[in-house]
């Protein structure tokens, strides 16, 4: 268990607030993006908040996520690697009910929960690859505080997680300043594209060169 990590400054975190999940993505080319199965399954809203990455190991075992709760902080979204294990779920509402009340922004898991009528009554955000009914054990391994991986997205604790309806985003923290101007940038271009859409629009003024230069053969 790795005791202390960076935090991503409050200020900094409110310049992000108002991007889509989707927006994320295409700011930082796809990276960080964390796909299917991963989905969200309870809570609402978009999401913002610091990692604090766990890792099962790929075992059947939820120790390490309670470990997590010693060193969660309020607005830190739960990061949980379980290695695709698919024999029982990894959380349910009893350890998530504990994250939301230490402040948890959300959890993310590719791993597999349970109890969810309890867990919409909680109403924090969870994101999971699904669900099953058999618990795990608590007694080891795992890690908490260290990079994991979930498909090919690389975590560190401290790395900025967004997530809504359409998925999860993890940038770096290092790369924080970068995708910012990107995002600012970009949000000019999406508000053109949605005046032209909602002004009738029928299709983008650049196909026909993006149908020519794909080779397309008509016939």
């Amino acid at each position: 268990m790795r005791r202390a990590w960076s935090r991503i400054d409050q200020k900094l975190l409110a310049e992000f607030r108002g991007f889509s999940v989707s927006q994320f993505s295409d700011a930082c080319g796809g990276r960080g993006t964390i796909g299917n199965p991963v989905q969200r399954r309870h809570g609402k809203g978009v999401v913002l908040g610091t990692a604090l990455t766990v890792s099962t190991l790929g075992h059947p075992d939820n120790l390490a996520p309670y470990a997590a709760l010693t060193l969660l902080q309020p607005g830190d979204v739960v990061v949980i690697s379980s290695h695709g294990c698919e024999k029982c779920a990894l959380v349910g509402d009893n350890l998530v009910g504990m994250m939301r009340n230490a402040g948890a922004a959300a959890l993310i898991t590719d791993g597999l929960i349970r109890d969810a009528v309890g867990l919409d009554a909680i109403g924090l955000p969870v994101h999971s690859a699904g669900y099953s009914p058999k618990a795990p054990s608590k007694a080891g391994p795992g890690t908490v505080g260290l990079l994991i991986q979930i498909g090919e997205a690389t975590i560190e604790a401290g790395d900025l997680v967004v997530a809504d309806q359409d998925g999860v985003v993890v940038v770096p923290a290092a790369s924080l300043t970068d995708v910012l101007t990107v995002l600012r940038r970009m949000e000019c271009k999406d508000r053109e594209k949605q005046t032209f859409v909602r002004g009738g629009g029928l299709m983008p003024s650049d196909l026909d060169k993006m149908l020519t230069a794909a080779g397309v053969d008509w016939q």
